[in-house]
Order: structure tokens, then sequence, then C-alpha cells
């Protein structure tokens, strides 16, 4: 469909356009924020690919794009399922979470990328944001290049935040040597491909990335127990030295402090009595609970930082370090395309991706006042995106475009040394109540407040070997369209099938885990107020989880069939008239375990009223063999109307009145 004459609002940014127009990474959906209409968004903060503001941060390249993460696009934010990302026909959007993306979208790897913002033509599998992106292509010459792209962090000035912390200036660097060739492929002393009929493209970039990870400006930030307080000895007006921070520098600080969360969270009070396993106890001398520190707490002290600065007003953190995060990895692009006559061509593309990145605190994001994950934790994403289309030139007014692609992503972590984590091996003698996890509980005071003086490890147990946290896509998908023009009326018909799959651990952590929580506002066991640090030195959690896990196996296959009519009704006005017709049913359990768990007010009455207690008003498959696997019904076909108009005011092509509805189900 010509952009100018359609009721899509949409814009083409070609390759000319990409080599000029500033990159801050390799992603070229990046440039979406410069078309009008685009605007920044926030979500979640502290995960690679995302800055500290929780926007999409196009710096660190990786098995992302932005679509989903960071951008709005005339008020649908991407995240919302209202946007697709086509490569070479292939979709390649990530669909267990509508965001992201299974391979990086390479600016020096494509052709053009066509963005619509409104895309009201009922061709359009998805949207009603949609990026298409077209692979560079050989041509009759042979042409290649050479090049590197880099940045280098070693003439930055130190932030702010860094110099009232006391922190140098990281060394951070941004590597991407790469190389290119196309052209005809031929077989040197044989006459093949002497008509020029078959031609090649290739790509290669490989990445080298060293940054810092978008926790708190790139820093670690803690308040945690001074060497006094892990040793039991709580005396606030300490001033023994000991580490970097006496009990009384610490508690100082955190009674002058700006943040008024941590005064209130934490009173640094003479502790006077407890509460033990055994009863009350009186009559403490000097604030010393050091004969009463439980086991589970001294499991702990080996594996939590100490403190390392002294802790102000303005900065009440006795734990200050930058948060370093490695990211390498390569990616390769090919595409061939052969002309079997001027009526009949195919293209392949192919594209492969392989990253390998440390996570420092946490997968997905990094909560305030957390640790370093105490072992070495990785992940080694490979992807690979296969697509190819053949294009049939019936007649000068019928054409037929097959599409048939297939998209697969594996993104597993592991823990490099587990063992570290094992109770067994720290002394630490409770047990779970299922009794999965080897590891340690978490520690979850706080997501997103900085004032506990105990650090947040919410990590926990992701699981090692073969029970290690992985998620696997997979995307095929076909694509048959018929385009037929009839005096000023474009014809085109065509249908969709795709399957999708998103096989994945559960985030609450695999091989099962526990959570431990040791700050609640009514507990006063210690003194004459809270003192987080001492319930967790007494084993005192306010409160326990323990979680096993499962493997999420669930998959969605969508069939449509549409037809539209873009109507020339004159030289001024077009119409783009359409009608989607879509089968798509709801996730079902591809796993064929238990089926999707379904909720209902009126079997939660029953259950009640029956005397159930475990799970009052849940259904699934394996529980009840009347419900579907996928635990609900829907429609069997959803219809989805699509029309546009494109008005040449003046007849010049520079003052276009467009606009148009369409309808999109998820």
């Amino acid at each position: 469909v010509d952009i100018k004459t359609s009721g899509d609002r949409a814009s083409v940014i070609d390759a000319k356009a990409i080599k000029n127009l500033a990159l801050v990474g390799r992603d070229v959906t990046e440039l979406t924020k410069t078309l009008p209409g685009f605007s920044t968004t926030t979500g979640a903060a502290g995960g690679k690919g995302y800055s500290n503001t929780g926007s999409y941060d196009p710096s660190v390249t990786s098995v992302n794009s932005s679509v989903g993460n960071g951008y709005a696009a005339a008020g649908t934010p991407f995240r919302s399922g209202g946007a697709d990302l086509v490569s070479d026909g292939a979709h390649v959007i990530d669909p267990g979470c509508n965001c992201g993306s299974t391979q990086t979208i390479n600016a020096d790897m494509v052709a053009e990328v066509k963005v619509t913002t409104s895309a009201f033509s009922a061709d359009s599998a998805l949207g009603p944001v949609v990026i298409q992106a077209v692979g560079k292509s050989g041509g009759s010459n042979y042409n290649g290049s050479v090049y590197l792209h880099f940045r280098n962090g070693t003439m930055n000035s130190n932030t702010y935040t860094n110099k009232s912390n006391h922190v140098g200036a990281p060394s951070t660097h941004y590597y991407y040597p790469g190389g290119q060739i196309g052209g005809p492929v031929k077989i040197p002393g044989t006459n093949f491909n002497h008509n020029n009929k078959l031609f090649f493209w290739a790509g290669y970039e490989y990445y080298h990335q060293t940054f810092l990870s978008s926790s708190d400006n790139g820093l670690m930030r803690d308040l945690i127990p001074t060497d006094d307080e892990y040793a039991g000895l709580m005396d606030p007006a300490s001033t023994h030295v000991n580490g970097a921070v006496t009990n009384a520098q610490k508690c100082g600080a955190m009674k002058n402090s700006s943040f008024s969360n941590i005064v209130g969270q934490y009173v640094c009070a003479p502790i006077t009595s407890i509460s033990t396993f055994d009863g009350v106890t009186h009559a403490i001398a000097g604030s010393n609970i050091s004969a009463y520190v439980g086991a589970g707490a001294k499991a702990y002290e080996q594996i939590f930082p100490h403190a390392n600065t002294v802790p102000t007003g303005a900065n009440p953190y006795d734990y200050v370090k930058s948060v370093i995060s490695h990211d390498n990895g390569w990616m390769f692009h090919t595409r061939g395309d052969y002309n079997f006559s001027e009526s009949a061509k195919l293209n392949v593309s192919y594209n492969q991706q392989h990253d390998t990145s440390n996570v420092p605190v946490m997968l997905y994001w990094n909560p305030s006042n957390s640790i370093f994950y105490p072992t070495d934790m990785w992940t080694n994403i490979n992807s690979k995106t296969i697509s190819g289309t053949f294009v049939k030139v019936i007649d000068p007014t019928l054409t037929n475009e097959l599409n048939v692609s297939f998209g697969y992503v594996n993104i597993p972590y592991k823990d490099n040394n587990a063992s570290a984590l094992y109770k067994s091996k720290l002394g630490y003698p409770y047990g779970g109540v299922q009794g999965l996890s080897k590891k340690l509980p978490a520690i979850h005071n706080s997501w997103w407040n900085l004032g506990f003086s105990l650090p947040t490890m919410d990590q926990a147990d992701i699981g090692d070997g073969a029970n290690a946290y992985y998620a696997k896509k997979f995307l095929p998908s076909v694509t048959d369209n018929v385009t037929k023009v009839v005096g000023n009326h474009t014809i085109k018909a065509g249908m969709y099938w795709s399957f999708v799959q998103n096989k994945q651990v559960n985030f609450n952590q695999a091989g099962g885990a526990a959570g431990l929580t040791f700050y609640s506002p009514n507990w006063s066991n210690l003194g004459a107020g809270q003192n987080v640090v001492g319930n967790f030195l007494l084993d005192y959690a306010t409160s326990y989880s323990d979680t096993s896990n499962t493997v999420d196996d669930i998959a969605y296959t969508s069939l449509a069939g549409f037809a539209q009519d873009d109507w020339k009704m004159s030289k001024k006005l077009s119409f783009n008239l359409g009608l989607r017709l879509s089968h798509d049913p709801s996730w079902y359990d591809h796993g064929g375990k238990s089926g999707i768990g379904t909720w209902s007010e009126k079997d939660y009455n029953s259950d009640i009223n029956a005397g159930v207690t475990n799970g009052p008003g849940l259904r699934y498959h394996k529980k009840d063999r009347n419900m579907p696997m996928d635990g609900r019904s829907v429609h069997p076909v959803f219809v989805a109307p699509r029309v546009g108009m494109s008005w040449d005011i003046l007849g010049t092509g520079k003052t276009i009145l467009r606009g148009g509805f369409g309808a999109y189900y998820y």
C-alpha cells in the first residue's frame, strides 16, 4: 500500500537515514523515537537494557529491542500488546510479555524500516503499531565493508552521585566490530549463475560491553549491619572501630538523615530485653545479644557484605560499590535472493545471535538496598530466525506472495557456583515446608524502599544444573496474500497462521524457594522499638514463604483470513476498506499436565458452602475433566473491521488528511 494514499500513518526510515541518524546502541528500533507520535514510557527498572528510571536503555546491545520496553506510539503503549515487530516477514516480538524481541534488529544489517503507528489495513495480523524491518540484499556487483563502532568511558567525567559517595569513575566500554559482503553467487571457472539470478548478502558483528548496571545510577548503596552488629554487639552508642564504620556513626547518620523512611524503620535504641524461643529475657547488659545470635543469621553473615564507608545524613549508606555488568556476543544475518524469472522471485533470510552476560544482582530488575548475588550468575542466550518469501506475478494485475518463517530463542540462566549458597555448606539449620531448595531462603524486606538496615537478596533459588531457570520461545508462522488490481481498486485477500509456544520456568524461582522478611511496623521484641538487625540476628522472621515450582509450557494457535479494497476514488481521495476474521483461542497447557487454572465466583461460593478450603473456586483440567486445557472458552471467530481514508486536500501531495478505524483482539 502506498503510504501516501493509505489511511495508515506510516514512516519509512531507509538505509541512508539510518546511517545519518545518531544511534546510542545497535538496535535500529531505537530510531522510532525520532518519529512523530512516539514518546518514552517507563517500566520495570534495573534489568539489562533498562535505565535507572525504568525507561528502555538502548546503550546496551542484547537480544532485545525498544518494542514493549520503552516507547509508546500515538497513545498505544507497546507493552499492552498493541505492537508487532517483523524482520523479513518473521514475527520476532517476545510472546511471553509482548515486550522486547527474540533478536536484535541490527542497524547495519537492514535496508529500511517501515513504522506504522495506526495500521488500519486488514492485512496486518497484529498492531496497530507495526514495525517492519527489511534486511539488506546483494546486487549484481560485489560490495562489502569492515567497520568498528565503539564508545569508551575513559575520558568521561565522574558523576555527582559517585563523588558524593566517594566512588571513582568506573571504566566502561562498548566495542562493535563487524563486516558485511554481498553480490552475485558465482563459482570460479564455471558458467554457474551467468545470468545473475542468484544473489547473497551476509553480515557479522561482535559486541563486547562493560557497563554500569542500571541500579541507582550504577551504584549499589546499602544500609547493612556493622561488624559489631553482625557479632550481636548492638550498643547504638558504641564508638568501637569495626571495619569501616561504628555503631555510633551509623545511628547518627540515620537519625540525621533526610530519608524519613530510614528513621522510621530502624530505631537505634538500647536493647534491654528480648524475646527468644524460650521466652522473654530481661536485663540485657550493654545491648549485647551475642549469646543469642541464631545459626541462620550466622549462615547469612558468611555471604552478606560488610560496611565499606561511613554514612552521613545526606548519604545514609555504609556500603557503596559500583555495579559493573558484562554482555558479550555476536550476531550473524544473511539473505539469499533467487530470480527464477522476471515474474517469480524467492528470498530467504537467516538470523542467528548469541549473547552471554552476567546478572550481578537479580533477574530482570534490581530492587533497592540489594546486595550482589553471592554466586556467579550468567545467561547464555541463543536466538535463531529463518524466513522465506516467494513472490509470483501471475499477470500484470495479479500477484501472489507467500511467506513462511520460524523464530526460536532459548534464554537459560545458571549459577556457576551454586553450592556457595547451599544450606549444608553454610550451616543453615532450618528446612522449608516443602523442602525443595538446597539454598538459603531469599531475604525480601523491600523492593522499592531504601530504608532497611538489612540488605535485600531476593533472587533466592534460580535452580542449578537440570533445574536451572530458562525461557524458550517458538514462533512459526505462514502468510499468503493475493493482490488483484481492477481499475481504481486494488483488492487484496489472504490468510495467516501462527503458532506461539512459551516454555518458561515460573519466576517463583526454580527448584522451590523460600523467602524471609524481618520487618514489621508492629514488631517490638527488641527494646523500645523496631530493630530489623536484631530480629535478623535472633532468627525472628516476620513472614516466611515457601514456593514449589513448575515449568509453564503454554501455547496458542491463530488462524485468520482477510479481504481489503484499496480504492483510489479520485486523484485526491482514497479509501481503504477491509475486514479481518480471526480464530484466536486462548493460551492452553501445551505440556498437557494440568491445564490452565480458572477461578469463578460461582464455584467459590459452592466450595465454601461445601467446606472446601484447598483452592476454593479454582478449576483446571486435571482437577475437573470438564474443564478444557485452556481453562475457558472464547469466541470462535473475532470480527475486526479496518477502515482508512486519505485526502490530498490541495492535490499537491504536501497537505494530506488521513485517519480511520481498526479493531484488534488479543
